[in-house]
């Protein structure tokens, strides 16, 4: 499994969920902002409170890590 370094999460005008990630086993680290389909169509279906749910969800499993991790 692959763990990723976040440094941003954008929700555009769109509305679209773009984030810059990079993933933490490759050195050097290769950021890239893209957007990530699956938290779009949460948004776009389920709302942002269900998309805020689903990012903590990440952040708290460990999948979505960086040096702010508690």
């Amino acid at each position: 499994m692959s763990y990723q370094i976040i440094t941003r999460i954008t929700i555009t005008s769109d509305p679209r969920v773009m984030v810059r990630m990079a993933a933490n086993n490759i050195r050097p680290l290769d950021f890239r902002y893209d957007e990530v389909v699956s938290l779009t169509e949460t948004l776009r279906t389920k709302g942002r409170p269900t998309l805020e749910l689903e990012l903590l969800s990440l952040f708290f499993k460990g999948l979505w890590q960086g040096r702010t991790r508690l």
